[in-house]
């Protein structure tokens, strides 16, 4: 009995050990075809990659924060994403790294013998430095992050909001809610409209002062969040503990805040179309709208672009129960689009009726991506738009109402 109870055993460890074994067989199959030969540790990265690395530096903290944070772990890596952000050039080595972060707590998937990934682990902290000057790597506690931030205000710039998001998102070590917070500070400073025209490190400065209020009426415009911020850059710097930043009625009856002139409505609606098809390939919801700060953060090429933008898919987002139907609400109702307009007037007292202009150049795209197929024509949602217009028509009213989206 006890000799077929050992063959039996013997038996089964065989089994298991072909079974994990074919597993991890078909894994290295798999791999092989997507990125060809393994490469083992005496294989070195050439000069071309180490270089291409490095001038991807930004490029690869911005896919950080997309797929750690904004959670778009669909769109990263698709054929329309290479396309849309022009990165077919360095293909592989993106390839390489993505999947890297998908299998970040798989250390025995094969994509970590790569050349390519080897590389970029070893050297992380070196690439990033190429962002964030003062990088190290470590987790930080809160009060050295904060530090770290008003000690890099003096680097920001208003006209490179893309490479301050991903320096904000490594000072805060992907922390998602100084990221957030960080950057809607950034956001408000260089969109106010008493401060568009100043250097960002000047007029950080005077909100820390709270000269001519200016610290008061960015929190009423960005809430708790700038508030909270603003806290803790107190505590952290001297010259500003004893500042107060009281609210008053005057503050709160500010109107237009944001410098919206220099805007070319035609041009953001193109941008602000591209940008939610993403939203669409990528098939989950934005489940929090802070999100849309930093999605938005990347793809818009200033302050003001990304706060109308965020208010835009907030007003569409009451029509639809997904985040395609709002997208194609957006773009084939017209009721749904009158309320976006008018939203935006009494937000920003800006007309965007020619917003969508180019929507038609930017949604033939959907007819040549698959990942796009969610994105429907006009006639599906004619029908339901009818019955829809009569039961929301008081809640639009009342939502038309509301404050700022970014309170």
């Amino acid at each position: 009995m006890k000799t077929k109870k050992l063959h039996f055993v013997v038996f089964l460890t065989t089994f298991l050990l072909f079974f994990f074994e074919l597993i991890k067989s078909e894994e290295q199959k798999e791999f092989l075809e997507f990125y060809g030969k393994p490469n083992y540790n005496n294989e070195e990265i050439s000069i071309q990659e180490e270089a291409s690395i490095k001038l991807l530096s930004e490029e690869l903290v911005i896919i950080e924060i997309d797929f750690f944070l904004v959670g778009l772990n669909n769109l990263i890596g698709t054929r329309f994403w290479f396309d849309l952000h022009e990165m077919n050039s360095h293909e592989q080595i993106v390839l390489a790294i993505i999947t890297y972060l998908n299998c970040i707590h798989n250390p025995n998937h094969m994509i970590h013998k790569n050349r390519i990934v080897r590389h970029y682990i070893n050297n992380q902290v070196s690439i990033k430095r190429e962002v964030l000057s003062d990088y190290n790597g470590y987790r930080e506690l809160l009060e050295a992050m904060v530090t770290k931030f008003v000690r890099n205000t003096s680097k920001f710039n208003c006209y490179r909001m893309k490479t301050v998001l991903a320096m904000i998102y490594l000072i805060f070590n992907g922390d998602y809610k100084h990221t957030i917070s960080g950057f809607l500070l950034f956001l408000l400073i260089c969109s106010y409209k008493e401060l568009v025209f100043s250097s960002f490190s000047l007029s950080f400065i005077k909100v820390m002062k709270n000269e001519h209020n200016l610290g008061s009426i960015l929190i009423y415009l960005g809430g708790n969040d700038i508030s909270e911020l603003l806290n803790k850059i107190k505590a952290v710097s001297y010259q500003y503990s004893n500042v107060k930043y009281p609210v008053s009625p005057e503050t709160q009856n500010i109107k237009n805040p944001i410098y919206t002139e220099m805007i070319s409505v035609e041009e953001l609606g193109f941008k602000f179309c591209l940008s939610i098809l993403e939203l669409a390939a990528n098939g989950a919801g934005i489940s929090d709208y802070k999100l849309l700060t930093l999605f938005f953060g990347s793809r818009m090429d200033t302050a003001a672009e990304v706060l109308l933008s965020i208010d835009i898919l907030k007003v569409a987002g009451r029509f639809g129960s997904s985040i395609t139907e709002c997208i194609s609400l957006l773009i084939n109702d017209p009721n749904v689009f009158y309320s976006v307009k008018s939203k935006i007037m009494t937000l920003y007292g800006l007309d965007i009726s020619n917003f969508k202009s180019k929507f038609n150049d930017c949604v033939l795209l959907k007819d040549k991506y698959t990942v796009l197929n969610g994105i429907v024509n006009y006639t599906d949602y004619q029908r339901k738009a009818k019955t829809r217009s009569k039961s929301r028509s008081r809640e639009t009213k009342i939502s038309l109402r509301s404050k700022y989206s970014f309170l």
